[in-house]
């Protein structure tokens, strides 16, 4: 299932007072929400909740450096191409077994790399996209993404708060239309 990016729009015009269409323009909008999912992406990381969690990727090295994916929120575990998990290093130059983390690079001595990490969704390009959430996600996205729209990051904040409480996992429509109540 997915959520198709107007409805999210829709409702972050609601939640932000713009239902007339007339305060933000569309890119406006997908800033925001593309700020709500890579914020979403964030706090799931630092909960420890399931979503977008343990992505898997090679990276080609080529002397000593490769290539972090752009969803990176962050690194879970780092293998070698024989297989062999790597040590995390902070200083000096990475030999073969260690990994070492430079702004969007990994180095290291190996000659590749599997990645194991967390993410976030990709960045939507229009409004006509599908965002890749069940739609119990609806509510909280679109919540998130009004905040970002007005400026809120305090509110963002709290609503995820509220969210990482419960494991990102949002309750049934039923029970937030009884305020919250299950």
């Amino acid at each position: 299932m997915a959520i198709p990016a107007t409805e999210i729009a829709m409702y972050m015009r609601q939640f932000a007072g713009d239902i007339g269409r007339v305060k933000y323009s569309e890119d406006q909008i997908l800033i925001a929400l593309n700020l709500a999912l890579r914020f979403l992406g964030e706090q799931s990381s630092r909960s420890k909740s399931h979503l977008w969690r343990d992505r898997k990727t090679d990276i080609v090295i080529t002397d000593g450096v490769g290539t972090l994916p752009d969803d990176l929120v962050s690194v879970e575990r780092v293998f070698g191409s024989g297989g062999n998990e790597l040590l995390r290093i902070v200083d000096d130059t990475p030999s073969a077994g260690e990994y070492r983390l430079s702004g969007s690079s990994i180095l290291t001595g190996e000659t590749g790399v599997v990645l194991v990490y967390n993410g976030t969704h990709d960045e939507i390009a229009s409004l006509a996209s599908d965002i890749d959430l069940p739609s119990t996600f609806t509510l909280l996205l679109s919540r998130i993404g009004a905040s970002a729209l007005v400026g809120d990051y305090n509110g963002m904040m709290s609503i995820s708060d509220y969210s990482t409480s419960n494991d990102l996992e949002p309750r049934s429509e039923s029970s937030v239309e009884n305020g919250g109540n299950v």
